[in-house]
Formats: structure tokens, C-alpha cells, sequence
């Protein structure tokens, strides 16, 4: 696969021109339309921020097992952090009352 058929997958999965696209790199656009035509080819740097970007648009990115073992770690503690609040706010009448207020005036918003 060539550097335009990745550039015009990345730019219709993400929705942004090429003004935009090219912004997102940190290049001008005319840099930008270059390689999109064929014109020139971008430096090795560019390459891999544009292959980076591919494979995460795609969704092929590729996360190491430290990344993934630190990640989990966080989320496992962002969860007990919060694990009781059901329990918090069911406890609660005054939170418990205020809660079904604003799930009751929202629901009816429409």
C-alpha cells in the first residue's frame, strides 16, 4: 500500500481534509498535496507518523504488553476508586432524591 492510499484512508476515516490532514502532520498543505499526488515523498519521521496514524485509524495498532499491563493497572484503579456509588447514593435520601430529580428532568427534556 502506498503513502496516498493510506493518506486518503486516514482522511476519510477521520472526516478531515486536507487542509486539516495536513495541519495534523505540522506540514503545508502544499508539502502535503505533494505527497498525495505522487510528487515527493515525505521523510522517514513522516512516514511513521503517517504509518502510526494508519494503524491506529485502522484499528491495527499495535500496544506492548507493558503498555497494556500499566493500563489496566490504572483502570483497575480508577474502578475502585468508585466501586460503591450505587450504594452511596442509594444510602443517601438526599443525594438518592436529587438524583432521580435530575434523571426525572432530563428524560422529559424532549
Amino acid at each position: 500500500m502506498n503513502t496516498r492510499q493510506k493518506l486518503e484512508i486516514i482522511q476519510k476515516r477521520l472526516g478531515l481534509t486536507q487542509t486539516k490532514l495536513a495541519e495534523r502532520f505540522g506540514v503545508s498543505f502544499v508539502a502535503f498535496n505533494n505527497w498525495w499526488t505522487g510528487k515527493a515523498v515525505p521523510r522517514p519521521k513522516m512516514l511513521t507518523a503517517i504509518e502510526e496514524l494508519y494503524l491506529e485509524v485502522t484499528g491495527q495498532k499495535v500496544i506492548s504488553g507493558e503498555q497494556l499491563d500499566a493500563k489496566k493497572r490504572a483502570l483497575r484503579q480508577k474502578s475502585s476508586e468508585h466501586k460503591n456509588i450505587i450504594a452511596e447514593i442509594l444510602n443517601n435520601p438526599d443525594i438518592r432524591d436529587q438524583f432521580i430529580l435530575q434523571l426525572t428532568y432530563n428524560s422529559n427534556i424532549l
